[in-house]
């Protein structure tokens, strides 16, 4: 249950939710599958220091 109060702000538009990186999961890709996902729709593939990171 969300506090009153909270839920008064977001209703009046003052209220930012900061989310992590894990709020898509498993709905989207991680990062890395993302990045290559990219990579090959682009056709660029990555370079040495990207394949390393």
């Amino acid at each position: 249950m969300f506090p009153g109060e909270l839920i008064d702000a977001l209703l009046a538009g003052n209220v930012v939710f900061l989310c992590g990186t894990g709020i898509s999961a498993p709905q989207l890709p991680g990062f890395r599958k993302l990045v290559d996902d990219v990579s090959i729709a682009l056709a660029v593939p990555p370079d040495a220091s990207e394949q390393g990171a």
